[in-house]
């Protein structure tokens, strides 16, 4: 059943060439990395004029997308999921799906409140990490996938009946990375949003998309949220 399971979820990454499987440095290291590139767009933007400060928003925002997708999810998947678990390293312990949100969003360099937001319900954490909301009642999946294809590539956090993660839509396919309740010894995983899992069977969808101008600009700054 397990090597089953492992060959679906291969199975269903693999497709999506944006879909990475494993990081390619240890997670001290990417956090660290992180940070420092962190300081060296902070300080390029102090110096650049209106042109180039648009120029290395959109820099930072492909830098974040890339650090989520390829080093930190891929560093978390695989990690237990428990209701109650808290760990803050990538496959030691268990972890609830809200502290996988804010811990990796806070890994990711934003200065945010881990334990206050995940301890929060979902929607009220979207609300204060994003101003673009999108919110869905009683919609049926189809639905809801239309709308994210109709808009740009991005990544958001999402909040549902009784869980929380991130959809990443990217081309043609959606993801849904979140720690799973489904399969407790499987925990984090990337998994297509159209299959069955807490956001295709969710009654109640709220949508923040991360990292727009004002954001990035957060990230930099590390604003204290």
């Amino acid at each position: 059943m397990i090597l089953l399971f492992v060959l679906l979820f291969v199975y269903s990454c693999k497709n999506e060439k944006d879909i990475t499987l494993n990081p390619t440095k240890p997670y001290n290291e990417i956090l660290n990395d992180i940070e420092t590139q962190k300081q060296l767009f902070k300080n390029q933007y102090s110096k650049a004029n209106s042109e180039g400060k648009k120029k290395i928003i959109l820099e930072a925002r492909q830098y974040l997308i890339h650090q989520l997708t390829k080093e930190i999810f891929p560093s978390w998947y695989g990690t237990k999921w428990d209701f109650n678990g808290v760990t803050q390293v990538p496959k030691e312990g268990k972890i609830a799906c809200g502290y996988f949100v804010t811990t990796t969003f806070r890994d990711l360099g934003f200065n945010i409140p881990r334990v206050k937001w995940a301890q929060a319900t979902s929607e009220s954490m979207i609300t204060q990490a994003s101003t673009e909301i999108k919110k869905f009642s009683g919609t049926k999946m189809e639905e809801v996938e239309k709308w994210l294809m109709s808009q740009e590539d991005a990544i958001y956090m999402v909040g549902l009946d009784n869980h929380t993660g991130y959809v990443y839509k990217k081309g043609n396919e959606i993801w849904f990375v979140h720690s799973s309740p489904y399969n407790e010894a499987h925990g984090v995983v990337c998994e297509l949003a159209s299959t069955h899992n807490p956001l295709s069977v969710s009654g109640y969808r709220v949508f923040g998309k991360l990292l727009d101008d004002q954001m990035i600009l957060n990230w930099m700054n590390d604003k204290k949220y």
